[in-house]
């Protein structure tokens, strides 16, 4: 039915927990998770209830296998459950119970824990498990790539229907560093990996913005431009980086980025009239952006530390 990792990432201290299932939003479902402490995934046998429960038990200080015991303890269908939990500490605890659907079992290591019911077969979960210890990249990359690696080797013996990613901060109190969900998808894995990819780049625009509301207009248009090369199909991004170049002098190089995104919808030309209506491109009327657009030059002083920036809407 459903296949997980829950861990915690031996680095930061961050925890993480992606799933995959042939069950409909099984990502907003099967997690349990928050900064500072811990991380668990209740499958096979739903129970969000007593996941939540488990959560104020390890809020309060208790280790993974003091609040797994507690969580069993009064649960009457732990022999229909599958419980995997990873505490502040990096300690795991992990439970299979009896009457979870064939193939199911789980294997935990140093920090971590996959676990799977259902499976198409036995290969299912030490593929999981030697991924996460062999894979490179970041935290987010090895919690996907160990849902790839289940999937591979046979997966949900029901199919692909749904994923989700959740990763929080070793910090508490913090909101979460990342939560996607594929609630229903012929390839959910693939999107998922397109959103974590998406997610990346509006961090990097993000970035971005910070980094011109405080001067640094050069990493600003660097971050932009890395955000345009993770996602060149995102017409906003340049759209917004040409709007920026403008306000920073470029209008040659603005230019050729407004023209074409002008050519995919006139959208954009409109907006650009409401930017200069509330004086949100420096030095410049809209007789002098079409001027630019259509192939003209005009010398534009760059935009200093007290430029005006463009704070885009939303």
């Amino acid at each position: 039915m459903t296949f997980s990792i829950v861990a915690r990432d031996e680095e930061t201290g961050d925890f993480g927990v992606a799933v995959a299932s042939h069950w409909f939003n099984v990502g907003c479902t099967v997690p349990v998770i928050e900064s500072g402490v811990g991380v668990m995934a209740i499958q096979a046998c739903l129970g969000q209830a007593v996941g939540l429960k488990a959560r104020e038990d390890l809020r309060s200080g208790k280790s993974a296998e003091e609040a797994l015991a507690l969580l069993l303890a009064g649960d009457a269908f732990r022999e229909n459950r599958q419980v995997a939990i990873v505490d502040r500490r990096g300690e795991v605890a992990v439970h299979t119970g009896a009457n979870c659907f064939d193939v199911s079992d789980h294997l935990a290591g140093e920090g971590f824990s996959v676990q799977a019911n259902m499976m198409s077969n036995a290969q299912v979960i030490p593929a999981m498990m030697e991924d996460f210890l062999e894979s490179s990249g970041s935290f987010i990359e090895r919690l996907c790539s160990c849902l790839e690696a289940g999937d591979l080797v046979g997966g949900d013996m029901r199919g692909r229907q749904a994923v989700g990613l959740m990763v929080a901060p070793a910090e508490p109190g913090m909101p979460l560093r990342i939560n996607l969900q594929v609630a229903d998808h012929p390839e959910p894995l693939l999107e998922l990996r397109r959103l974590v990819r998406m997610d990346k780049a509006y961090n990097l625009m993000n970035e971005g913005d910070l980094c011109w509301n405080l001067g640094d207009h050069n990493s600003a248009l660097s971050l932009y431009q890395a955000a345009i090369d993770l996602t060149p199909e995102n017409v906003e991004f340049r759209y917004w980086y040409g709007i920026t170049l403008l306000n920073c002098g470029y209008p040659t190089e603005a230019a050729t980025l407004l023209k074409e995104v002008y050519g995919q919808d006139v959208m954009w030309e409109a907006m650009t009239e409401r930017l200069i209506r509330q004086k949100m491109l420096t030095q410049l009327g809209l007789d002098e952006v079409n001027h630019i657009i259509v192939g003209g030059s005009l010398q534009l002083q760059r935009a200093d530390s007290r430029g005006t920036r463009c704070d885009r809407p939303g």
